[in-house]
């Protein structure tokens, strides 16, 4: 999956430049930068949101009926249960519903199992954030696209929503893009690293090779590095 020669303006300011990235088919791809520099506006255009504005080629890149996009401030029915919750991404998906991997069958029985009855107006945000990011995992798409997926998160629940992401791509070769500020928390996972700042993408690459690239041994500081340059 590729994007090639993007180029985007909004309200008269220029956001994207002839920008050019190759995505990792086998790994999350992890989209980083800097604050405004456009990380949310670029998951819109892979999903298809600004057609009629944007100028560039799409290579490989999924139907947009064929793409789930887990947006970082989306509104549910808080009267709903859990389980009714979860009921509903069954139904509504178009394409018959996935099959879970063994990752989110392990987060139903040790999590949503236990707060199937509660309602999603009386979760903690870390609870909510598991139920709608399981929601969208259970939909039957070629492309799924999350945005800040363990934002407000603790550290135990991030690491059983990365690795339930990740899953897809592991288990079922699906093409999975997020976006993150919790670098540190992306060791563990197979991650393709896209680092954005002002100037376009500086870097495209595992973990490793980011620690490598920068001569660093903390992720943080060589996303810093880069962002600065």
């Amino acid at each position: 999956m590729e994007i090639k020669d993007l180029s985007f303006s909004y309200q008269h300011r220029q956001i994207f430049e002839r920008l050019n990235i190759l995505f990792s088919d086998e790994k999350v791809n992890v989209i980083i930068g800097p604050n405004g520099v456009g990380k949310t506006t670029l998951l819109d255009i892979v999903a298809g949101l600004h057609q009629k504005q944007v100028h560039m080629n799409l290579i490989d890149v999924p139907n947009h009926r064929s793409i789930a996009y887990q947006l970082q401030q989306i509104r549910f029915f808080p009267t709903l249960t859990v389980e009714q919750t979860i009921q509903m991404y069954q139904t509504i998906d178009h394409n018959g519903g996935g099959f879970p991997t063994s990752m989110m069958n392990k987060i139903k029985s040790v999590v949503l199992d236990a707060i199937k009855t509660e309602k999603l107006g009386n979760l903690s945000g870390g609870e909510k954030q598991i139920v709608l990011n399981y929601g969208t995992c259970l939909l039957n798409r070629e492309l799924y696209i999350f945005d800040e997926p363990t934002s407000g998160v603790d550290l135990n629940n991030s690491q059983s929503i990365l690795k339930m992401i990740a899953s897809l791509s592991k288990e079922q070769h699906k093409k999975v893009i997020i976006t993150s500020h919790q670098i540190n928390q992306l060791e563990y996972i197979p991650a393709h690293f896209i680092v954005l700042n002002n100037k376009g993408c500086v870097f495209t690459g595992s973990y490793e090779e980011l620690l490598i690239k920068e001569d660093v041994k903390d992720a943080d500081k060589a996303i810093q590095n880069l962002i600065a340059i």
